[in-house]
C-alpha cells in the first residue's frame, strides 16, 4: 500500500486516482494480496493480485489505445464500516475521454467491495461488478465459466 487510506472512502477517491491516472501499481496497491475479485466481464474470477493484474494492465491498455484515460464516477455510494471490515455498495459509471479530453462513452456497474484493515489502511480483500443480465439470454448465463 502506497499511500494511506484511513476510510474506506479513501479507498474510492484513491481508485479514482488510479485508474485516471492509468497508474497500474497505485490501482493494485488498493487490493490485498490474496484479494478474490469477481469482474462483470469475461472471467469468472480471479484470486490474488498477481493474477488480477494482467487483466487491469489489459484494461488500462485498451483504455489508453486512443490516447484517452477512463475515469469512474461513484453514485449511490453506500458505506458499512467496523473496526477490521468494511463494506461499500456503489454504482460506477466508467466514463472514457479521447486524448482530446471529451467524454466518448461510458460503461456502468454495479460494484461490491469488501476491506479489510490492514495496519492503520484498508485493502480491497473482495471486488464483485456486474450489471444486470437478461432473461432473454438466460440459457448463455448456465455455460461453465471461463478460467483466468
Amino acid at each position: 500500500m502506497t499511500q494511506m487510506l484511513a476510510s474506506p472512502l479513501d479507498v474510492l477517491a484513491a481508485y479514482t486516482a488510479a485508474v485516471s491516472a492509468s497508474d497500474q501499481e497505485a490501482f493494485l496497491g488498493l487490493y490485498a494480496g490474496d484479494a478474490r475479485v469477481f469482474d462483470a466481464w469475461e472471467v469468472w474470477e480471479y484470486q490474488g493480485k498477481d493474477i488480477w493484474r494482467k487483466t487491469v494492465a489489459s484494461w488500462f491498455n485498451w483504455a489508453g489505445e486512443d490516447g484517452g484515460y477512463d475515469r469512474p464516477r461513484f453514485e449511490e455510494v453506500q458505506v458499512s464500516a467496523g473496526e477490521t471490515h468494511a463494506f461499500i455498495s456503489a454504482i460506477v459509471h466508467y466514463d472514457h475521454f479521447d486524448a482530446e479530453g471529451k467524454l466518448s462513452r461510458s460503461v456502468r456497474n454495479r460494484m461490491s467491495l469488501g476491506l479489510v484493515r490492514q495496519g492503520e489502511g484498508w485493502l480491497i480483500q473482495q471486488e464483485h461488478t456486474s450489471v444486470p443480465g437478461s432473461m432473454d439470454k438466460y440459457d448463455e448465463l448456465l455455460a461453465e465459466p471461463p478460467a483466468a
